[in-house]
């Protein structure tokens, strides 16, 4: 039985990676190190041993308070290399985030360090944390590094196995209308929130529409068809419905889409908002004709409805589209590569195969 660690968070999309991971390395002792914060509360039904270390936010804005974050992540550094000593992991698994940086630079020596990076570009934890590691395992084949190996992303194996008909009859829905699955509940989806429930009377007349609104953000509706929810607990239940799939620009939730071949309006997160990640992940896939883009904006809700409509008549090359794609999900791949390195196989970067 070799010990593994897996780290990240911050963001739920630098946990739910890590999570699909889990049911293939059984068979091992996992240990995950982590906050105080979601990634806590999101591992706690894994069965995973957790270790919670003080972790300091990147800011990369020059502040006053700038200047007291080294200071900060040395002691971060300091704890993080307590709780290896008592772990003595045979390998560690980083999937980013704030929380992952103390983890990976308190690294002991001889262990293996491996990362994955979701976007486009790296965020500013794995970037730090690239000197340190023997691999950086991506989701997209555009980063240009000599440790960089495409794989796809870790996707939750449920997401393959959902019960429509459950979903269906949760919504109150006959089945006879095709599903629009909008996601509104994340940072900055207040005006995707706003511009569905704008059109839900002209949507409803053509589909059945559920909208994921976040905690305490959902609305009773009395149009018919029109089922708003805070969460989805069964999401996997909740794609296998959907026919069409209005989305943010996140890369765990794109790579998700293509995996399942969901039709997808794509509304990411503008820069401002964001980093700019969201916008270059939406490019990446628009180009290559597998989702559709509606810019986020004054004009959001005057556009979604032919957007919508477009996604439907165009669902056919889409789901052609990306079929085409490559190295989508990784879940296995990257979990047999953590395996091997836990077991002392030396790290031979594979060959780079680039999307078609």
């Amino acid at each position: 039985m070799k010990k593994i660690v897996l780290t990240g968070g911050g963001t739920a999309g630098h946990v739910i990676p890590n999570l699909a991971l889990i049911p293939y390395l059984g068979g091992n002792e996992i240990h995950y190190i982590g906050s105080g914060g979601m990634e806590k509360k999101l591992t706690g039904r894994t069965g995973v041993i957790y270790h919670e270390i003080p972790c300091v936010k990147l800011v990369r804005k020059l502040s006053f308070s700038t200047f007291a974050v080294p200071f900060k992540l040395m002691k971060c550094v300091s704890e993080a290399k307590k709780v290896l000593r008592e772990i003595k992991p045979d390998v560690i698994f980083s999937k980013g985030g704030y929380v992952s940086l103390p983890v990976s630079l308190a690294k002991p020596k001889k262990v293996p360090l491996i990362l994955h990076e979701s976007d486009c570009t790296p965020w500013l934890a794995n970037r730090l944390s690239g000197g340190k590691c023997d691999v950086m395992f991506t989701s997209f084949d555009c980063i240009k590094s000599k440790k960089a190996e495409c794989t796809g992303s870790p996707i939750r194996r449920e997401l393959y196995c959902g019960d429509k008909y459950a979903a269906a009859r949760e919504c109150g829905f006959s089945g006879k209308r095709k599903v629009l699955l909008a996601f509104g509940g994340s940072l900055g989806a207040r005006s995707i929130c706003e511009a569905v429930r704008e059109n839900a009377a002209a949507l409803c007349r053509k589909y059945d529409v559920i909208l994921v609104t976040g905690a305490g953000n959902a609305r009773k509706s009395g149009i018919p068809g029109f089922v708003e929810k805070e969460f989805l607990p069964d999401i996997g239940n909740y794609f296998a419905l959907a026919d069409i799939v209005v989305s943010r620009g996140g890369s765990n939730s794109l790579f998700e889409l293509m995996a399942l071949r969901k039709p997808t309006l794509c509304i990411p997160l503008p820069k401002g908002i964001s980093r700019g990640d969201q916008l270059d992940n939406a490019a990446y896939f628009s180009k290559k004709g597998c989702i559709e883009v509606l810019p986020d904006g004054e004009y959001l809700s005057d556009n979604l409805l032919s957007a919508v409509e477009s996604v439907e008549q165009n669902q056919k090359s889409l789901c052609t589209n990306m079929q085409k794609l490559k190295n989508v999900d990784g879940t296995r791949q990257i979990a047999r590569r953590i395996l091997a390195a836990a077991n002392g196989e030396p790290f031979i970067c594979e060959p780079r195969p680039r999307n078609l």
